[in-house]
């Protein structure tokens, strides 16, 4: 989703950076079309803007690495927080001197417009949203208040990668009673798409391990509005299980067997 969305920016007119120190080949190769100044120390005094995208239980200490760099420019986070945690970041980013905007991302990594979007509150939304104009990934400004982008994007996942996590369980679960054909032949009945469900669940798969920080995410945001968080931590149970895969293409019996462990 970083490549995606700094292509984007590019395709907008911006000129992308990025810092290469202590990443892994296989993210060099994907960031191969953008400037490397090597270091995020580099990246601070080269950018006005600073976008964070990673998994959610690392972007706290990417917006701290990213203020003792001493960077006063734009800081957005675009990972997959509650608005708690949002709300939290921007006092701390805003302390040292950055000024915050609060994103997420509703969509797959894109290339085509339409497909995907980066919703943005805060102080500094507009000006973000303005790296994105006429870009495959479209941003809408949701207005000044932090936590509100990130309100949206929790409780979408919540739907979209927890309904993943639920047809995951089940087909598992079909499988060990005997009854996966017949299950499936009840989605079928009932208008789901059979394929859509197994692409979806193999799509997941590897990038499971991605997802069960965010599952907790979504708990606590939802405990946070006074509803039940349960759902969701046994969502994050079923990607942590799937955790092996990373890396992998599996096929929907590789899936199922690390889900019966």
């Amino acid at each position: 989703m970083g490549a995606s969305l700094a292509q984007s920016a590019m395709d907008g007119g911006c000129e992308v950076y990025w810092a290469s120190q202590g990443r892994r080949a296989a993210t060099c190769d994907r960031a191969a079309g953008f400037t490397d100044v090597g270091t995020l120390q580099r990246l601070a005094e080269s950018c006005q803007v600073i976008i964070s995208v990673c998994p959610p239980e690392f972007a706290f200490d990417v917006a701290r690495a990213v203020a003792a760099t001493g960077f006063q420019g734009i800081f957005a986070d675009v990972n997959a927080l509650t608005p708690q945690h949002k709300i939290e970041m921007g006092r701390q980013v805003e302390a040292a001197g950055m000024r915050f905007a609060d994103g997420g991302i509703i969509g797959l990594p894109a290339r085509v417009p339409g497909e995907t979007t980066l919703f943005l509150s805060g102080p500094a939304a507009e000006e973000v949203a303005a790296c994105f104009t006429n870009a495959a990934i479209a941003a809408s400004v949701m207005g000044v208040e932090t936590g509100r982008a990130s309100a949206l994007k929790i409780l979408f996942a919540a739907y979209n990668k927890g309904s993943i996590a639920l047809f995951a369980s089940l087909y598992a679960a079909a499988r060990h009673y005997g009854v996966l054909q017949e299950l499936q032949g009840q989605f079928t009945h009932r208008g789901l798409s059979i394929e859509k469900i197994e692409t979806q669940i193999l799509r997941a798969a590897p990038k499971s391990w991605r997802w069960v920080a965010e599952m907790h995410e979504i708990s606590e945001a939802l405990e946070a509005a006074d509803q039940s968080g349960e759902f969701h931590q046994g969502a994050a149970a079923t990607y942590e299980r799937l955790k092996g895969l990373k890396d992998q293409h599996p096929d929907l019996d590789a899936v199922l067997r690390c889900l019966a462990k």
